[in-house]
């Protein structure tokens, strides 16, 4: 007798913002728990200092910089929040991406000094250019990446510096069609991230991409 998994959807309890293809929801554990059921107006920030961190702020009136939130249609009955928030997705890259993932909820934070919720966004591979097109990437831009090839297939997870990296005579001949990275400065940071993504890889498809299994490295660099 054959056993299969079921793919259940995951139930979260903890207050969290998820990004969906429809757009961002706060959950209503969030909205219960910072008693925010009057408030239907957020503005959202960045961060200087690391374009991971998205910030914003609820007000009950609508203001300047403000997006107005709906009911959330999926879960009726809840005291969720949806926004659409198209031009949002579109001029923050990362928060796209993410959209497109449909990934598990964010944990949202309270920062008590600055007096505003934020999330700690992941790098997601939100940049994405033609394999070509390598020469246009600045010199100095170090962090993950993974090449693709015509059929969209991850060939390769690393880290590094992504110009140099692909500059490589024998990656010239991977047959690949775009690359797609995300920078972090920090080289530590960075390789946690790789091994994040290379171990996700596996989890999901049971192998490293290709290139990575060909290497012979545990890990892309």
């Amino acid at each position: 007798m054959a056993w299969t998994n079921m793919k259940l959807k995951r139930q979260h309890s903890y207050p969290g913002l998820s990004f969906r293809t429809s757009g961002l929801y706060f959950n209503s554990e969030f909205i219960t728990a910072n008693k925010l059921e009057n408030s239907w107006n957020v503005e959202f920030l960045r961060n200087d200092d690391n374009p991971y961190m998205l910030g914003f702020r609820f007000f009950e009136q609508e203001t300047a910089l403000s997006l107005t939130l709906s009911s959330s249609g999926r879960d009726k009955g809840t005291k969720g929040r949806t926004l659409k928030a198209n031009t949002l997705r579109t001029d923050h890259k990362i928060v796209g991406v993410e959209c497109k993932l449909a990934s598990d909820p964010f944990p949202i934070v309270w920062d008590k000094v600055e007096r505003l919720f934020y999330v700690e966004l992941r790098p997601n591979f939100n940049i994405r250019i033609k394999w070509n097109d390598i020469n246009q990437i600045s010199d100095d831009a170090s962090g993950i990446y993974r090449y693709l090839d015509r059929e969209k297939t991850v060939q390769y997870i690393g880290k590094g510096n992504i110009r140099s990296r692909a500059a490589e005579p024998e990656r010239r001949d991977w047959n690949v069609e775009h690359v797609e990275y995300s920078i972090i400065d920090d080289d530590q940071i960075a390789f946690e991230w790789e091994s994040f993504y290379i171990n996700e890889h596996i989890e999901r498809f049971g192998y490293k991409p290709v290139f990575n299994r060909i290497r012979g490295k545990g890990l892309g660099t």
